[in-house]
């Protein structure tokens, strides 16, 4: 029995701490190493990618956790790479367009592996991984904070790189998922309402210095949704708005105070009051004007992975589209991305349609915080399409592949309901 209750133990030890440590670890070191230069370390994170999602997969399948796919969906992968292979062959780039869709592939194995891992557990260790994240952020804020006391208003003159992050909205991005994180705590456990409290006012913090709205937006729009969903809204109102009312007004006082002047959102706010910058939408209407010619002129199968630059067809200072969809129909056309839809409304079918996938959604806690996470993720994503950059996609495929889980416990849940 002892030896039992040995081997129980170092499972839930590895299962609780050291998965979601390891997963705390690889988004340091992603940051460290690829998000100041992402185009020229982009082959190696792939490739090491790969490398550990394959890794991964033998080890869990060794250890007894296989994936049944049903026929149909199998198909429908199988089309999904034919439709993909033909898109990166027409890209006008192979190498390039080739690099993200392995990207993409390794996205998706490391969502099946955190799936597998944690599908038949019977507690999901959420609480490590939102921890996790919610500290890994605490020495890039810093980092970022030492950055912008040594810059000269007017900001940005010279770029926008931040610290480690090539550019502020990958900065606030990785703050977004800090802060949704921390919050996410909250809601799990009274008990741990003040570190909490502390690592989201920290990220939100961040996030108004820098000025990113998109992230504090998407944020806001997580505690709202908890706020409805979650049995202890009143618990997580109060803490929503006390990290808001006082990260905010903390850096309202560094600027205005002269200790820390910084490019935040007041100031952006005064600026769009004023007729200065961008307008309110920051470029993104001609930019999502631009990007829907270039999908009418390729409407099949799209420009290919990484078709937006490839094609030239609208601003080259950035890289993207700033919108998910776009991206997408951009990169894979009308036939990839409808046997990806096609993917999913099967899936959904075989999980029982779409009233017992909302009743597994609803069923826990931690299932409820997930599908609230994953709203204000594609909120986001619309808006800035955050699953262009690696530090994003790895929580991508985190937290579907947690809700997967979750989703997949819950099924007993609801079948005695």
């Amino acid at each position: 029995m002892k030896a039992d209750s040995r081997g129980i133990s170092a499972d839930r030890l590895v299962l609780d701490w050291l998965i979601p440590a390891s997963f705390a670890l690889l988004v340091s070191a992603t940051i460290r190493f690829h998000s100041l230069a992402p185009g020229p370390s982009m082959p190696r994170m792939v490739g090491d990618l790969l490398a550990i999602a394959a890794i991964m997969l033998v080890l869990l399948m060794a250890l007894g956790r296989h994936l049944a796919v049903p026929r149909d969906i199998t198909r429908l992968l199988i089309a999904l790479g034919a439709a993909a292979a033909v898109s990166v062959l027409g890209s006008g780039g192979t190498d390039i367009s080739l690099l993200r869709l392995e990207l993409y592939l390794a996205i998706a194995l490391l969502a099946i592996v955190f799936y597998l891992a944690h599908r038949d557990t019977g507690q999901i260790p959420l609480a490590s991984y939102f921890l996790g994240i919610g500290l890994v952020h605490l020495p890039f804020l810093m980092t970022a904070v030492l950055w912008i006391k040594g810059l000269t208003p007017p900001f940005w003159q010279y770029g926008l790189r931040v610290a480690d992050f090539a550019h502020v909205r990958q900065f606030g991005e990785f703050g977004f998922f800090a802060a949704v994180s921390s919050t996410a705590l909250t809601a799990l456990s009274r008990r741990a309402g003040l570190p909490a409290f502390l690592l989201a006012f920290a990220a939100v913090f961040g996030i108004v210095l820098t000025g990113c709205r998109g992230a504090l937006l998407s944020w806001i729009l997580f505690v709202v949704l908890l706020c409805f969903f979650s049995p202890a809204r009143l618990r997580i109102a109060v803490h929503g708005f006390a990290v808001l009312a006082l990260s905010a007004g903390l850096v309202w006082y560094l600027d205005h105070s002269g200790l820390l002047p910084s490019p935040n959102i007041f100031n952006r706010v005064a600026q769009l009051a004023q007729g200065e910058g961008p307008g309110f939408d920051s470029g993104r209407i001609p930019l999502w004007m631009s990007s829907l010619k270039q999908i009418a002129a390729h409407p099949l199968f799209g420009s290919g992975p990484e078709g937006y630059w490839l094609s030239g067809c609208c601003d080259r200072t950035i890289m993207q589209a700033h919108d998910f969809i776009l991206q997408f129909l951009m990169e894979f056309g009308a036939v990839g991305c409808s046997i990806l839809a096609l993917i999913v409304i099967r899936t959904i079918k075989h999980l029982g349609g779409g009233a017992a996938l909302l009743k597994r959604a609803g069923a826990t806690p931690g299932n409820r915080i997930l599908s609230c996470l994953m709203v204000a993720y594609l909120a986001y994503s619309l808006i800035d399409q955050t699953m262009y950059h690696l530090v994003p996609l790895l929580h991508m495929a985190l937290f579907s592949g947690l809700l997967a889980a979750g989703l997949a416990q819950a099924r007993i849940t609801v079948a005695s309901t």
